[in-house]
């Protein structure tokens, strides 16, 4: 287009914005605007049902994308490892709040599909602890899936990409469960990092579980790594001081002998 024909373009559309003066305009909005008891919310909002499986397949590929960058420099690395992070613990959190609201209301919509639950009269609270337990280690298992490569160590290993405790479990997760270098220490850090918070102590544990199940310990991993589990095991149950060592030299004790550890694995 011409220069003189945008020019008359949005000189008419400022004329049909500013024809009215303020008075007429304010006296217009006036007479359109609706009684406060017509004012009601919308009571079905689908468009958002349909946006989370958008955004959570967005992330997925994203995560994947950046696992099979190579040829960018590592501060780029780092920033999108960073925003991966976050979108993943986002969606821990739209998990957790999905999952209390399933118990609460003993339904589950998915898009136009209504399930309704039929949970016994008494339901053991401790199921619900594990289940809900269960929920970023299983999100970590899905981004181990689409992360997991050791291209990506440095990055992994790099505390300040972390700006949650969420964002931390992520990380040293997926850097555990590709048994990278010094993956034993990367999980003590966590539990220190971790130290106030029981429940992510009992999400650790948890994740080691999994790790020794699926990937099982060599003969010089078994010692640090049980030792380990026996110190987060003692933190859980709040013991401090002799009681604390006498915990963690029964748990090691009982669990580091060669055959009692096998049989563990075995028996999943």
């Amino acid at each position: 287009m011409k220069k003189t024909d945008v020019e008359e373009f949005t000189s008419s559309i400022e004329k049909q914005l500013t024809s009215a003066s303020p008075a007429e305009r304010d006296e217009a909005v006036s007479l359109q605007a609706p009684d406060s008891e017509d004012v009601k919310p919308q009571a079905h909002r689908s468009e958002v049902v349909g946006t989370l499986p958008g955004w959570v397949l967005s992330l997925r590929a994203y995560t994947v994308a950046l696992k099979n960058l190579e040829n960018i420099p590592r501060e780029k690395k780092e920033q999108h490892l960073s925003r991966i992070l976050a979108g993943w613990s986002k969606l821990i959190l739209y998990a957790c709040i999905v999952f209390k609201n399933v118990i609460e209301k003993r339904r589950l919509q998915i898009g136009d599909l209504n399930l309704e639950l039929d949970f016994p009269a008494k339901l053991d609270a401790r199921f619900l602890r594990m289940f809900f337990l269960m929920i970023p280690v299983y999100t970590s298992d899905v981004m181990r899936r689409d992360l997991g490569s050791q291209k990506l160590s440095l990055q992994l290993k790099n505390d300040g990409l972390a700006k949650s405790l969420s964002d931390q479990f992520l990380q040293t997760s997926v850097y555990a469960d590709l048994k990278l270098p010094e993956y034993i220490n990367r999980l003590k850090a966590f539990q220190k990092k971790s130290s106030g918070s029981h429940i992510f102590l009992e999400i650790l544990l948890l994740k080691m579980r999994e790790i020794f199940l699926r990937l099982g310990l060599q003969d010089n991993e078994q010692l640090p790594f049980l030792a380990l589990a026996a110190e987060i095991s003692a933190d859980i149950k709040g013991l401090e001081g002799e009681e604390r060592t006498q915990e963690i030299h029964r748990y090691t004790n009982e669990l580091r002998r060669l055959g009692h550890v096998n049989k563990l694995r075995d028996m999943q």
